[in-house]
């Protein structure tokens, strides 16, 4: 992942992406829910969006 500041913001594509690691049992009837080690089920939540386009007063370089 490259995490740096790219550009001065405008129209760029910003990915969020939030991971949970949910302790879990054993579920009714031996259901196991894990895919982690320790009984640990990872969640994982991911936002794309674009910034908009917005215009600076003029003779202003950042806004």
């Amino acid at each position: 992942y490259n995490t740096q500041s790219g550009g001065d913001g405008q129209s760029q594509i910003l990915v969020l992406q939030l991971i949970y690691l949910w302790p879990t049992g054993t579920g009714p009837l031996g259901l196991n829910l894990t895919n982690q080690p320790n009984g640990n089920r990872m969640l994982v939540a991911t936002s794309v969006s674009t910034t908009e386009a917005y215009s600076c007063n003029s003779g202003q370089t950042s806004c």
